[in-house]
């Protein structure tokens, strides 16, 4: 299990690309003096939380419910490609995290803007854009009526807190995918 967003993206990438490319196989197999197996499951804590623990098992688990906490989550589009290598039903529309934050006692708000993206790629080189994206996603969370956000990406959750010019007060909580 890797909770790390992207650490999971490139191991998994890694998977692929030794499935994929028997050449580029061949290459590592020489460079690691051993022969690639596979066979080992590249998981995420959401995957195992949703499929494996399950919806049920999870809240009955329960002691002190998430009440008060109204979420939106961000599992933005930048993300799809991992959100797709991870098998993840739904991709284009995830709904995982919903429903496990659900489970334990949040508001999960319903919102357009899940899969928006925060800038992350241009965090360092673009500043200014990633505060206009951050300014627009936080600004929408608040209509949507959240007093919170849940992000499975270590890059969105230190855009999200650091970058806003709104001056919105929004806390952050962050769930490792």
């Amino acid at each position: 299990m890797v909770p790390c967003a992207a650490c999971f993206n490139r191991f998994k990438m890694a998977e692929h690309h030794l499935k994929a490319d028997k050449e580029l196989k061949t290459k590592i197999e020489g460079v690691v003096g051993a022969k690639y197996q596979g066979g080992i499951a590249i998981r995420n804590p959401i995957d195992v939380i949703f499929n494996d623990i399950g919806i049920d098992t999870l809240a009955a688990k329960v002691a002190k419910p998430l009440t008060g906490l109204k979420p939106v989550l961000i599992t933005a589009v930048c993300c799809s490609d991992r959100r797709k290598s991870a098998s993840l039903k739904n991709y284009e529309n995830p709904f995982m995290m919903d429903k496990i934050l659900g489970s334990i006692g949040a508001d999960v708000k319903n919102w357009s803007y899940k899969t928006d993206c925060c800038g992350g790629s241009l965090s360092i080189s673009k500043t200014a854009i990633v505060v206009e994206m951050c300014d627009k996603l936080m600004s929408a969370a608040r209509e949507a009526g959240a007093n919170c956000v849940v992000t499975a990406c270590p890059l969105c959750m230190a855009n999200l807190d650091m970058r806003p010019s709104s001056g919105l007060n929004c806390r952050f909580f962050i769930l490792r995918n």
